[in-house]
C-alpha cells in the first residue's frame, strides 16, 4: 500500500469558488438527481452483494494499510495506484498544536523593509541623512500570498512470492506535484514609502534629475568661487554673510548632492511622491535655494537663481507583484530566486526495494481464507530501501514541491495480525527509518523566514533526523468479497542536523561565514493521521473457482488531525488501489 507519510510539504494558496447562476440551477438540479439515483443503485447493488454472498469468515478480504501477510510461493501480485494529496496549510511549531497556519503565511509581509530587503540598508541610511529623519524606515508595501498544494501520485509496485514466507518487492513511484500561487500587493499603501525608480528608462525623468545634479554643482562652484574671493577682499559685496555662512553652505551642498545622487541615480528604489522622504528631500533643496539667493546673494549670469528645480524625480506608485517578482530575481537588490508563482514538478519519487519475512502464523492460506474462528496471530518482520531517486524541491524556488527527499532511506518495519473470530482483525504496524546524510545546496535561513539573499546559498552535510511510526489498522469483514477499515497513524521525526559552513559576502559587502546550524530550529515533527477505507476482493473466490481473475480494489480516504514542528501539512488525501495476482511458478 501507499504510505501516506512520504509525500514531501514546503516551503510558502488560492482555492477559487464556482458560482452558480439562477439560470443554472434547473440543469444542475436534473443532474444531481440522477447521480443520486446512480449512487443508490451503485449502493443496493453493493449491499445485496455483501449480504447475499457466502459468509466466509474473517481474512477472506485484505483492508487497508499494510498486515502481516506475504504473497504466496510462485505468485506476483502487481499493484497500480492512485494518490491525491491536498494542502493549503500547515501545522505550528507547538507539540499537539491542531491548530494550522495558511502556506503562504512565511510571503505574506504586512511591510517589505530591510528585514525582508537587506540590501535596502545602505538606500535607508542614505535616506536617513538626506532628510535629517534619524528614526526613517523603508517600506516597498506589503504582500498577501496564497498557496493551495496538491501532490498526486501515481505508484507502480510488483511483489514475488519466493516462498510462502517470503516476499520481495519494489515500488517506482510517478509523481506530480503543483503548488497553486497567488501572489499579490494590498490595495492599500500601508504606509509603504518605496517604489521603483521611475528615471530609469525614462529619459524625461532622468534628464530631470540630471538638472537637479547639475545646478546643485554649478551653485557649489559659484559659491566656492565667492569664497576665495572674499577670502581676498574681505571688505567685498556680502562678504560677511559669505564668509561666515559660506563654508557650512557649501558642505551641505555637496553631502545633498552626493546623497540624491546615491539615490535618485544609483537606486532602484526612491520615496514615493507625497510620503515623509520625499517630502523632507523636496524641502531641503528649496531651502537650500532660498539660502544661494536670499541669505548669500548668489544668483546666476541672468540674475536667476542658481538652483531652481523643485526636486528629484519620485515614484508615482508602490511595486505590483510583477515587479516585487523582479525584485526577488535579481541577485544584487533581491535574492536571485525563481518568481513566487504557480510551479509544477513532475517526475520520478525515490523508489523503494525491499523483502518480508513472515516468522509466526497460526493460520494457514486455506485458513486465512476459511478461519475456523477463535483467536490467531500472525507476525512478519521487512526492510526496505528508499532510494534517492526524486527530485527534491529547489532552493531556488520559494514556493516549489520536490518529487522525492533525494536522500537514501534505510526503514525496518514490524507487522503483526491480531485475528478475532470469522469477521474482526486487527493489524498493527511499526517502522522506523534511518535517513542517510549527504551533500545539498540550501539557503541558509531561518524557517519561519523564507527569504534569504543569494549570498546565503551555499553547499552544506544535511543528515536528516530519523523517524518512528507507528499504524493501528481495525478491520470489519462483510464476506469473501467485502471488508471495511479504519486507521489510525502516529508518526515521529527527530531533528535534522546540519553542518559545515563557507565564506560569502553579504548585501552591504562585508565578508561573513555562514553557518548553517540555524536550519536545524523546528524541524523535529510530530504528526497523527485518521483514515477510512473500504476493500474488494475476489481472491477467495477465485480460489474456490468462482471467479476468473484474482484481484483487490481499495478506496482509502486520510486526513491530517494534529501535528506540530516545521513544515508539516494538513492534508486531505485519497487513495484508489488495484492489486492484481499472477501465478507464475510452483502448485496452484
Amino acid at each position: 500500500m501507499l504510505t501516506p507519510f512520504r509525500e514531501n510539504a514546503f516551503i510558502g494558496l488560492f482555492q477559487g469558488r464556482r458560482l452558480i447562476t439562477r439560470s443554472m440551477i434547473p440543469f444542475n438540479f436534473s443532474i444531481t438527481v440522477h447521480a443520486s439515483r446512480l449512487r443508490a443503485k451503485s449502493l443496493a447493488i453493493l449491499v445485496t452483494l455483501a449480504v447475499n454472498a457466502s459468509a466466509l469468515p474473517a481474512q477472506a478480504v485484505l483492508g487497508i494499510g499494510e498486515d502481516a501477510t506475504t504473497v504466496r510461493r510462485g505468485t506476483v501480485r502487481f499493484s497500480l495506484a492512485t494518490s491525491s494529496t491536498r494542502f493549503d496549510s500547515r501545522y505550528g511549531s507547538s507539540p499537539g498544536d491542531r491548530s494550522a497556519v495558511p502556506l503562504g503565511l512565511p510571503l505574506t509581509f504586512d511591510s517589505i523593509g530591510v528585514a525582508q530587503l537587506p540590501s535596502l540598508l545602505p538606500l535607508r541610511s542614505a535616506l536617513r541623512q538626506l532628510t535629517g529623519i534619524s528614526t526613517l524606515d523603508v517600506n516597498l508595501g506589503r504582500s498577501n500570498t496564497r498557496i493551495d498544494a496538491t501532490i498526486h501520485t501515481f505508484p507502480l509496485g510488483v511483489e514475488l512470492g519466493v516462498t510462502d514466507r517470503l516476499s520481495i518487492g519494489m515500488l517506482v513511484p510517478i509523481v506530480r506535484t503543483r503548488a497553486e500561487v497567488s501572489f499579490n500587493t494590498a490595495l492599500d499603501r500601508n504606509g509603504a514609502n518605496l517604489g521603483l525608480n521611475p528615471a530609469f528608462g525614462n529619459e524625461v525623468l532622468r534628464d530631470q534629475n540630471d538638472v537637479l545634479f547639475a545646478q546643485l554643482g554649478a551653485a557649489g562652484d559659484a559659491l566656492s568661487a565667492r569664497i576665495s574671493e572674499c577670502q581676498s577682499t574681505p571688505s567685498g559685496s556680502n562678504c560677511g554673510i559669505i564668509l561666515q555662512r559660506g563654508p557650512a553652505e557649501l558642505a551641505n551642498t555637496a553631502l545633498l548632492l552626493s546623497g540624491l545622487v546615491e539615490v535618485y541615480e544609483i537606486s532602484a528604489f526612491v520615496p514615493t511622491t507625497g510620503s515623509a522622504a520625499d517630502v523632507s528631500i523636496r524641502s531641503n533643496v528649496q531651502a537650500l535655494a532660498a539660502t544661494y539667493t536670499d541669505v548669500l546673494g548668489l544668483r546666476d549670469s541672468q540674475n536667476q537663481p542658481l538652483i531652481s528645480s523643485a526636486g528629484p524625480a519620485s515614484a508615482r506608485t508602490i511595486p505590483g507583484a510583477s515587479a516585487l517578482n523582479a525584485i526577488l530575481t535579481d541577485p544584487d537588490i533581491g535574492f536571485g530566486t525563481e518568481p513566487i508563482a504557480t510551479t509544477v514538478r513532475t517526475g520520478i519519487g525515490d523508489i523503494e526495494v525491499g523483502a518480508k519475512l513472515q516468522v509466526i502464523n497460526t493460520l494457514s492460506e486455506q485458513q486465512r481464507l476459511i478461519s475456523p474462528g477463535g483467536f490467531h496471530f500472525r507476525s512478519a518482520l521487512s526492510g526496505v530501501a528508499r532510494l534517492g531517486t526524486g527530485t527534491p524541491d529547489s532552493p531556488d524556488n520559494l514556493v516549489d514541491i520536490g518529487t522525492g527527499d533525494g536522500q537514501t532511506d534505510i526503514e525496518a518495519r514490524s507487522q503483526s495480525d491480531l485475528v478475532f473470530g470469522r469477521k474482526f482483525w486487527l493489524s498493527v504496524v511499526g517502522r522506523y527509518g534511518w535517513q542517510l546524510s549527504g551533500q545539498t545546496v540550501l539557503r541558509i535561513t531561518d524557517v519561519t523566514s523564507p527569504l534569504v539573499a543569494a549570498f546565503g546559498r551555499g553547499e552544506v552535510e544535511r543528515d536528516p533526523g530519523d523517524y518512528a511510526e507507528l499504524e493501528i489498522t481495525p478491520r470489519f469483514v462483510f464476506n469473501e468479497f467485502f471488508s471495511v477499515s479504519g486507521q489510525y497513524k502516529y508518526r515521529r521525526k527527530e531533528q535534522d542536523r546540519h553542518t559545515g559552513q563557507f565564506s560569502s559576502t553579504d548585501a552591504v559587502g562585508d565578508s561573513v561565514t555562514i553557518r548553517p546550524t540555524i536550519l536545524d530550529a523546528n524541524t523535529e515533527q510530530r504528526e497523527s493521521r485518521i483514515s477510512a477505507g473500504i476493500s474488494y476482493s475476489t481472491v477467495a473466490a477465485h480460489r474456490r473457482g468462482r471467479v476468473r481473475y484474482p484481484l483487490e480494489v481499495f478506496v482509502q480516504h486520510v486526513e491530517s488531525i494534529s501535528g506540530s514542528g516545521a513544515n508539516v501539512p494538513k492534508i486531505r488525501q485519497q487513495i484508489v488501489q488495484l492489486r492484481l495476482y499472477m501465478r507464475i511458478f510452483g502448485k496452484r
